[in-house]
């Protein structure tokens, strides 16, 4: 049999259960005990390449049987688990002599899959993993995965459409990426409800602009600003406080941090005096995420918009 590699760190062949102790199909895997589960996929997997032709693997159609059960195996397993799929798809990918199939071929997953967080966590390998073992074809897994999930629900589709496009604007000219940003932050603004990690996916993107095209990456960040604001402004204040302050501590980047945080203040300045309680807040519990002169910054600001908060009251 070949070797498809190690399936998780300090795992190995002879951890794995025997034939006669494993699950006739995966969809009894839910059925075992907790710390059983993931020998017995490992199993079932290594029962299906012996019994593939000269155990030549798993084809990408057989594969989403495995990836669908990734929902059986303790969270701690499943990342582990996605990733050892990997390798019967870049095993077909290389072999293939068709570098172009490989999208059909990640497709085929998706399509044979019906469970909607199988599905993500799956995805999340393929994007994590995708330079290292699809080096150069990172075009194809973007359409690999966005071509063939249209048979899960409208907000499954969207959130992996979030998270794969954004993804993907780190792999194209960088003279397109503004555009590219652009053309998938609807998707962002279609959600009346964000989670602070939906705004972080689009502010980490940001980074993918130029930093010399500061005009364009200064408008992304005022449009991310606009819809952070409006999203709030729907929220107690307590909401708006914790969806401003765990949006902004996402980000990786400081100096797009800093400059939401600018255009922040900028935007509640001119349109929403009842969103500056909340920002106030988010911004002074942790002035330690910008450095000490943007801090400065920061928080002479803020006086400046409570006073002006107080002059209008009276």
């Amino acid at each position: 049999m070949k070797d498809f590699g190690q399936p998780a760190p300090g795992r190995g062949a002879k951890d794995s259960p025997s034939v006669a102790s494993t699950p006739v199909d995966t969809d009894r895997l839910g059925w075992l005990p907790a710390e059983k589960r993931y020998n017995a996929w490992l199993a079932l997997i290594f029962r299906r390449v012996d019994a593939s032709t000269a155990g030549s693997g798993i084809r990408s159609a057989r594969l989403a049987q495995y990836a669908d059960a990734l929902i059986h195996l303790p969270e701690s397993e499943q990342v582990p688990a996605a990733q050892f799929l990997l390798h019967f798809v870049n095993d077909f990918y290389a072999t293939s002599g068709a570098p172009g199939q490989l999208s059909n071929q990640i497709g085929a997953v998706f399509n044979g899959m019906t469970n909607s967080t199988s599905a993500i966590i799956f995805v999340e390998a393929l994007l994590n993993h995708a330079d290292s073992h699809f080096p150069g074809k990172q075009h194809l897994v973007t359409w690999g995965v966005t071509e063939h999930i249209g048979h899960f629900s409208k907000e499954i589709i969207a959130s992996i459409e979030r998270r794969v496009l954004t993804w993907a604007i780190a792999y194209h000219r960088p003279q397109d990426r503004f555009d590219l940003w652009t053309s998938t932050m609807p998707k962002l603004e279609a959600l009346t409800w964000p989670a602070a990690s939906d705004i972080a996916m689009f502010g980490n993107a940001i980074t993918e602009i130029p930093a010399a095209a500061q005009t364009q990456r200064q408008d992304a960040v005022n449009r991310l600003a606009a819809y952070l604001l409006n999203a709030a402004k729907l929220r107690e204040i307590s909401a708006a406080f914790q969806l401003t302050r765990d949006s902004l501590l996402a980000l990786k980047d400081v100096s797009i941090r800093a400059d939401l945080a600018a255009a922040l203040m900028d935007t509640a300045d001119e349109t929403s005096m009842a969103f500056q309680p909340a920002l106030h807040s988010a911004l002074l519990e942790r002035l330690d995420l910008f450095g000490p002169a943007t801090g400065f910054v920061i928080r002479e600001r803020l006086s400046q918009l409570a006073e002006a908060v107080n002059s209008a009251r009276f």
